[in-house]
């Protein structure tokens, strides 16, 4: 027997204790009012602030380096690529709605400071029917999950097609859970 599982949906999780003296350097950007007011456009944000930036100039070289080498695993050498950027702080409560992120290519979370408790990245199944398929009940090596949900941890860099839905459950810890959101561009290297 062969069993091929169709449309696989990629997410690329990449790991590191390296970057916390960047972590360290954005908190003291934040506290410092370094990335300005938060924004009045809060899109999918509940209960949390989001603050624009400049992903080259104002983040700390450490964290600009580990992104774009992490993206250099994913994205064909033969492009080019854009990142627009943001930062999230969610307290106690705070969430975000389930959204997408269209005209992108690929979406992304880097955790700078997330305690247990500090609420989940839910990536939801894009095929809506399985919603209303029992079909897990009656077939083996089904998986009957229409959502994964991934545990932040601080350094962490998770990367998804920007088509994926996705929200951020509530913070229930007594600790700010911060966030920064990329968003990528690609575009076709010109030639020479």
């Amino acid at each position: 027997m062969q069993q091929i599982n169709l449309f696989a949906t990629p997410i690329w999780i990449f790991d590191t204790d390296e970057n916390r003296l960047g972590n360290r350097e954005i908190l003291d950007f934040m506290q410092n009012g370094k990335f300005g007011a938060p924004s009045k456009n809060q899109r999918s944000n509940r209960i949390g602030a989001r603050y624009e930036f400049d992903f080259m100039k104002d983040l700390p070289k450490s964290i600009t380096q580990y992104f774009i080498q992490c993206l250099k695993q994913v994205i064909k050498d033969d492009f080019l690529i854009s990142i627009e950027s943001w930062i999230n702080l969610h307290g106690y409560g705070g969430y975000n709605i389930s959204h997408i992120h269209p005209g992108y290519l690929l979406s992304g979370v880097y955790y700078v400071k997330a305690g247990v408790g500090s609420g989940s990245l839910v990536l939801e199944d894009p095929r809506p029917q399985t919603r209303y398929a029992a079909n897990h009940v009656f077939l083996k090596h089904i998986d009957p999950n229409s959502e994964i949900k991934i545990t932040p941890k601080e350094g962490k860099l998770i990367l998804f097609p920007s088509w994926l839905s996705h929200r951020v459950t509530e913070n229930q810890d007594t600790e700010d859970r911060v966030s920064i959101s990329i968003n990528v561009h690609a575009h076709k290297r010109p030639p020479g």
